[in-house]
């Protein structure tokens, strides 16, 4: 989150019932975060599944979600 932090945005947490379309769904990895969906609503989020499948959507749950965050300036 520290190049939104350099343009002047943050990412304040938001818990998972609060979530609101826009925001950002991270998902681990054995690392940290992994992955990064969009939160489009009906508990749906658009991300970049792979060179195969693509841009699409997915159940917000599809992995096991790491934080919800919320892009603010």
């Amino acid at each position: 989150m520290k190049i939104f932090q350099h343009f002047g945005y943050f990412g304040p947490a938001v818990s998972r019932g609060n979530k609101q379309p826009g925001d950002l769904i991270c998902y681990n990895a054995i690392n940290g975060i992994g992955h990064v969906g969009i939160y489009i609503g009906n508990n749906r989020v658009i991300h970049a599944g792979s060179t195969a499948t693509g841009i699409h959507t997915s159940v917000a749950n599809y992995r096991s979600v790491n934080c919800v965050r919320r892009i603010v300036r």
